[in-house]
């Protein structure tokens, strides 16, 4: 009796079972798709992110090398703007004569004529170290001249009447105080003045330079410019 009506109790179940089986396995199958999708979203967005920061690394990476490209260009303009002003703050002076090494010497502007000396090694032994103003500033194109003690000593005049083919002026770049009062007009006070322009400001450019000599003036350098030279 009681077996009996144990099946008829599970005959009654059965019906009520399969309709809470069927919705679990439609709950079940509903919830699959969602977390796939929700993977997808999220590879999605991974992708994304890694595309954007690519770009951005990219983009960054050309701003540099544009960068440094720009910073190249500029420090080779500076560069050669640098070496222009460099070399026309440079001037170029012909050292000779009683020196170790007479030659061509590249300097700063504004140099002094010692300077020049140090480059060319200094006077030979048998210079006249007096006879020049180490401290004149060198010009461009110039040249300088030290002479030996033998050249000094014989004065002026007699080198002039020989380099000169027996012309008869007298060199004011190298006319000493005997040869300069033998000028017209020219005295012991006024042979003085010219050797001391001549060391403060070196060699004279023109024979019209006399004429900033005090006293030396137009009349006067009239009576002078047939007799005066002056040598490189």
């Amino acid at each position: 009796m009681f077996r009996k009506w144990k099946k008829k109790k599970l005959l009654y179940l059965i019906p009520l079972l399969l309709p809470v089986v069927a919705l679990g396995l439609f709950f079940g199958l509903r919830q699959r798709p969602s977390a796939l999708d929700g993977s997808l979203h999220c590879e999605t967005y991974a992708d994304v992110t890694a595309e954007s920061g690519a770009g951005v690394k990219s983009a960054r990476g050309k701003k540099d090398t544009a960068a440094a490209k720009s910073g190249v260009t500029e420090s080779s303009a500076a560069e050669t703007a640098q070496s222009a002003e460099s070399a026309a703050q440079k001037v170029s002076i012909y050292l000779c004569g009683a020196v170790a090494h007479p030659a061509v010497y590249e300097v700063p502007k504004g140099a002094r004529l010692h300077e020049v000396l140090a480059l060319a090694g200094g006077f030979s032994e048998n210079a006249a170290q007096d006879a020049v103003n180490l401290a004149a500033v060198v010009e461009d194109g110039s040249m300088v001249r030290v002479p030996t003690v033998e050249e000094a000593a014989r004065g002026t005049a007699e080198v002039l009447a020989e380099e000169s083919a027996g012309s008869g002026k007298v060199d004011l770049n190298r006319a000493d105080k005997e040869a300069l009062m033998r000028l017209p007009g020219v005295g012991e006070r006024k042979a003085e003045q010219i050797l001391a322009y001549r060391k403060a400001h070196g060699k004279f450019k023109s024979t019209e330079e006399i004429k900033k000599i005090p006293g030396i003036k137009e009349k006067a350098f009239e009576k002078l410019k047939d007799s005066i030279t002056v040598s490189e």
